[in-house]
């Protein structure tokens, strides 16, 4: 495809791009295209190309000999003023080492040796006295005699009813023990009544016995459960709780009347999750019951029991 055929395609595109536009385009910027390119022969395109080269080329040489012209004067010139700095170095010997101590010469052999001063003598432990002797002990005639034993006081005798030695054979007819008091042991042998004698009071006097005004349960008869009509309500399982695998129990009490309907509902012991008591309580308000009994006669009840939510119901 020409340069010819791809402006007449531009010019064919933009002319229907145009028709779709529901606002007329202006002449003025119709007339203009950036696409277009400039026309002229290949000659002026040749040489346009030529000289942006040459000033490209010409502009990098004049670059480099600036740069190299000014290392140049950088070097040539030197510093005004030159230092020259000493540097001390101190060497530091070490102090040198102290002179050895002077041999002491060997006395001579003729000479004799100092005498030693004897030892201290050593002091004698003192004898020790002899223990002082114990008297003996007395003889045992002339030890006192022992004082007299007080006997201990004799406590009187508990007497408890009847005795087998207290039966005796003839026409006299038996003998029978007495006593105040059930406690102790049974005596061998029966004993005066007249030396007996009264035992002390330790334990309170009880009171007097009340009489009974009524008897429990006289006339009303045997209570009767409530039961259930048509078997205990199943409450139903929260979807939520048993996609979780989770379980709970919860006891409710329930007042019944002679009817047999619930007149209240409540919660002994919920749990976890207000759910299972939601559903609790309202299978407990769905039950029906037969009413408690007492006697035949139906009578208001109070009843607890649990619920129990388990998978595998």
């Amino acid at each position: 495809m020409t340069g010819t055929d791809r402006i007449r395609g531009r010019a064919t595109r933009r002319d229907r791009a145009v028709a779709r536009v529901k606002a007329p385009v202006p002449t003025s910027l119709r007339a203009f295209d950036p696409l277009l390119r400039p026309t002229g022969s290949k000659v002026a395109q040749l040489v346009r190309t030529a000289l942006v080269l040459a000033a490209a080329v010409g502009l990098h040489v004049f670059m480099l000999t600036a740069i190299f012209a000014a290392n140049r004067v950088a070097s040539s010139v030197e510093p005004s003023e030159k230092r020259d700095d000493k540097i001390e170095v101190a060497i530091v010997r070490p102090p040198p080492p102290p002179p050895p101590p002077p041999v002491q010469p060997p006395a001579p052999a003729d000479e004799p040796e100092p005498e030693r001063a004897p030892p201290p003598p050593k002091k004698k432990p003192k004898p020790k006295k002899p223990p002082k002797k114990e008297p003996p002990p007395p003889d045992p005639t002339d030890l006192p005699p022992d004082p007299p034993k007080t006997p201990p006081k004799k406590q009187p005798r508990r007497i408890v009813g009847l005795n087998l030695e207290s039966t005796v054979q003839g026409s006299g007819g038996p003998s029978f023990a007495i006593g105040n008091t059930r406690m102790g042991q049974t005596g061998d042998k029966a004993e005066d009544a007249k030396t007996v004698k009264r035992l002390q009071k330790t334990a309170p006097t009880p009171p007097p016995n009340r009489k009974a005004t009524r008897i429990p349960g006289s006339g009303r008869g045997k209570i009767g459960a409530p039961k259930p009509v048509g078997g205990r309500s199943r409450p139903a399982y929260p979807k939520l709780l048993r996609a979780q695998n989770i379980e709970g129990n919860v006891t409710v009490e329930v007042r019944i009347d002679e009817q047999g309907k619930v007149k209240s509902v409540r919660i002994v012991e919920g749990s976890r999750f207000k759910e299972f008591e939601q559903s609790a309580l309202a299978a407990a308000r769905k039950q029906r019951w037969e009413p408690a009994t007492q006697g035949g006669r139906p009578i208001p009840y109070t009843l607890t029991y649990t619920y129990r939510f388990r998978i595998t119901d």
